[in-house]
């Protein structure tokens, strides 16, 4: 069935984003050369998520729906900023 909404606001607001900054960050020191090489096809990924995310955003009026397009756009911020390749 469906969690509630405190749940689902939790494990799509959390979890995902905590993960994929963990594995992100563990393959960019694994393979420094492919990221590097990726790196502009991944930042355009993410400005693109983070546009996609917001503009979808705007006009929800269910509460899900606004946390998860809202969860993509923070998800490309994320991205960006590992990407961005400073320390």
């Amino acid at each position: 069935g469906e969690a509630t909404s405190p749940v689902a606001v939790l494990l799509t607001a959390v979890v995902d984003k905590v993960g994929t900054f963990a594995m992100l960050r563990f393959c960019l020191q694994l393979f420094p050369e492919a990221s590097k090489w990726a790196t502009p096809v991944i930042l355009v990924l993410a400005l693109i998520s983070i546009v996609y995310g917001a503009l979808l955003a705007v006009g929800q009026r269910d509460i899900k729906r606004l946390i998860a397009y809202a969860s993509i756009s923070h998800f490309g911020f994320i991205v960006l900023g590992i990407f961005a390749m400073t320390s």
